[in-house]
């Protein structure tokens, strides 16, 4: 490394001086053994002074010592304390299980009260379909067409009398549904067909 003080003119050395100052050659800089020097010398005058204490004032030794003791064991309970807030605040709060189900009748029953029983057949063909997947009777995915449906209903090891009632209430909801969505007399038979078959299935599945 270029000692400045060796430049002979001056407005080099002081533009060596402001390069070498940069933090990218703080590594080169000789280390400051004055300043090391000092800091331990300080260190070694408290132990000097703690071992005075300890012979000629013993009694204010202890209290020296039980105070950084207690001082000591405060700052470690704040820290634990602390750490263990900041880890209960980043945990994930713990939800309830809802039942899907209860939320698909929930639903259908406020589309009822408002009339549209059209939209509470479809819900709760949505809640029949969710009790048979839960069931293990159907393996559907969330995009599977109608007749992906049909076929694993056709297949399913549903009694004869549920899955004929099933796939004759997926034709007519299919066919209401894609017509013309005005109100309509027979919505209130299919909506109560689709309540009667959900009553069945959740029957079937609380005696399996």
């Amino acid at each position: 490394m270029i000692d400045p003080s060796r430049l002979a003119d001056a407005r080099v050395q002081e533009l060596a001086r402001s390069i070498l100052a940069r933090e990218e050659y703080t590594r080169f800089r000789p280390v400051d053994l004055e300043a090391w020097r000092a800091w331990l010398e300080r260190i070694a005058d408290a132990f000097r002074w703690l071992s005075y204490l300890s012979v000629e004032r013993p009694l204010l030794w202890v209290i020296l010592l039980f105070g950084l003791l207690a001082l000591a064991s405060l700052l470690l309970a704040h820290l634990v304390y602390s750490m263990r807030a900041a880890m209960r605040a980043s945990a994930p709060t713990p939800r309830r299980p809802v039942s899907l189900e209860s939320d698909l009748r929930g639903e259908a029953a406020r589309l009822v009260a408002a009339d549209r029983f059209l939209d509470a057949a479809h819900v709760l063909q949505l809640a029949c379909l969710r009790q048979l997947v839960q069931a293990g009777v159907l393996e559907l995915r969330r995009h599977d067409p109608n007749p992906v449906l049909r076929s694993q209903v056709a297949s399913s090891a549903l009694p004869d009398a549920e899955r004929r009632e099933l796939l004759s209430l997926l034709d007519r909801l299919e066919t209401r549904w894609f017509r013309d969505r005005a109100p309509d007399p027979t919505d209130r038979a299919l909506f109560e067909a689709w309540h009667r078959l959900l009553e069945r299935l959740t029957a079937l599945g609380a005696a399996a």
